[in-house]
């Protein structure tokens, strides 16, 4: 079973989606803040996680910020990171372009397209 941290700070959408990729056979452990994702892996060795779904903007703080961090401390997995202005920010396409498993989806994104990413990444890394 993929073990997926998902972050968001909108808690309707947290747990809306927590909920759904359950059922769709995911382990998934569900925090609302960066300051929060980072404790959980802190306690947790880096392979603990297959991939990670975060929100762009968080409450002060910044999901592509967040990546960077992981990849510096050499996380390689699946990174998916949800935004409504996935142009906006040269960083996101300089990302797409040379950082494997980095994903970006536009919102709101149909469902199928986050799980299928999360299937096909989480496949090839078991």
């Amino acid at each position: 079973m993929a073990k997926i941290l998902l972050i968001d700070d909108d808690d309707d959408l947290l747990e809306l989606t927590e909920s759904r990729l359950c059922k769709k056979g995911f382990e998934v452990t569900a925090v609302s803040s960066l300051t929060a994702a980072r404790q959980v892996w802190e306690q947790a060795p880096m392979t603990t996680f297959d991939a990670v779904v975060s929100d762009l903007f968080l409450k002060n703080e910044n999901g592509l910020t967040f990546f960077e961090q992981l990849r510096a401390a050499g996380y390689l997995g699946t990174f998916v990171l949800a935004t409504g202005d996935a142009e906006g920010d040269t960083r996101i396409r300089a990302h797409l372009q040379s950082s494997p498993g980095f994903h970006c989806l536009q919102k709101p994104y149909p469902f199928g397209t986050l799980v299928g990413i999360l299937a096909h990444s989480c496949a090839r890394s078991a």
